[in-house]
């Protein structure tokens, strides 16, 4: 069931797991206030519903998220349950897999047409089996979550709201701080983007929504990391200032001996969208050094530049299981 993906997309998985490693251990030990963590929770609810214009589902969608302690996200029954609760009094078809099919509009446009209901509930079945394993790791298992739900839409309505709460709940599996990230935000700030990858080639689809969901944890969890400051009384620059050095972003053994230019490649397959002057701050070299490594490491094919010199980023051109020393996935 999980799809073949290619490296730069498992090295972004590998990444964010890294990431979300450091968060846990920088804060793991934070408590977040009632208040807070009901402001959380109202943020995020209201970012689900303006993803999709569904007020009419406020009210059943708090009826989640107020007890969010309470739903196992390796159920398939939970949930059917879930989606039960959500349509509750608003649909006909409430905790069911759809039995026609549906379609997906995007500024007035129909972007993508699903496949048959018959397959729903064999691909459900499997995917739950799947997340159940003893070898998935969460993160493995938001991917894979995520992958499904879109491409096969299983419910007749509410599929986005449904698959934002899961992801929250797939997460908060990994660790308790995860149920304040707030993929919803970081959903409708890219949801422009998802409908591009859902006009993908069939075949490509599953790397372009995998790809997709990494950039939206990433911004999540950065975004968290902000939060978290805030309620430890750090500043984000202290934060910063907790890993100012190479060998405090960077875990794999060995590390701390590979030449410059593998450890430019790690840093920016790490967080895309890195400056020369932070790497260079992490390196201890100047910047005019860390723009040499550029320019020398683009001349051999290993980076390329997307986008614009101001607004764009560095994207990694080599396997990371050879220039990262990562285990493949």
């Amino acid at each position: 069931m999980w799809p073949q993906l290619e490296w730069s997309t498992r090295s972004e998985l590998l990444n964010l797991a890294e990431q979300a490693g450091g968060i846990i251990a920088q804060f793991e030990s934070v408590e977040v206030d009632s208040v807070t963590a009901q402001t959380w929770l109202n943020e995020k609810q209201t970012a689900s519903i303006e993803c999709e214009n569904l007020n009419a589902h406020r009210i059943n969608l708090s009826a989640l998220y107020d007890h969010i302690e309470h739903w196992d996200p390796l159920n398939e029954q939970a949930l059917k349950k879930a989606h039960r609760q959500l349509m509750l009094n608003l649909s006909m078809r409430a905790g069911q897999y759809r039995g026609t099919s549906v379609a997906i509009y995007h500024h007035g446009r129909n972007i993508y047409a699903s496949p048959p209901a018959t397959g729903i509930a064999r691909t459900l079945s499997e995917l739950f089996t799947e997340l159940n394993a003893d070898h998935c790791h969460p993160l493995y298992r938001a991917a894979l979550f995520f992958n499904v739900f879109e491409s096969w839409q299983p419910f007749a309505e509410a599929n986005g709201c449904i698959t934002r709460f899961w992801l929250t709940l797939l997460m908060r599996s990994w660790h308790p701080l995860f149920q304040w990230l707030n993929i919803e935000q970081s959903w409708l700030a890219s949801i422009d983007e998802l409908a591009e990858a859902r006009q993908t080639e069939r075949n490509e689809r599953a790397e372009a929504y995998i790809l997709w969901l990494t950039g939206v944890l990433r911004t999540s969890l950065n975004e968290l990391t902000q939060k978290l400051a805030i309620c430890s009384e750090q500043t984000v620059d202290e934060v910063q200032k907790s890993s100012d050095k190479f060998s405090d972003v960077c875990s794999v053994k060995g590390s701390e001996k590979w030449p410059t230019a593998r450890k430019v490649l790690f840093l920016v397959n790490k967080e895309r969208g890195i400056s020369a002057q932070r790497i260079a701050e992490l390196l201890g070299l100047s910047s005019r050094a860390v723009e040499k490594q550029f320019a020398r490491l683009k001349q051999q094919g290993k980076l390329e530049r997307v986008g614009s010199p101001r607004g764009g980023y560095w994207r990694v051109m080599v396997s990371p299981s050879q220039q990262l020393s990562l285990p493949e996935c």
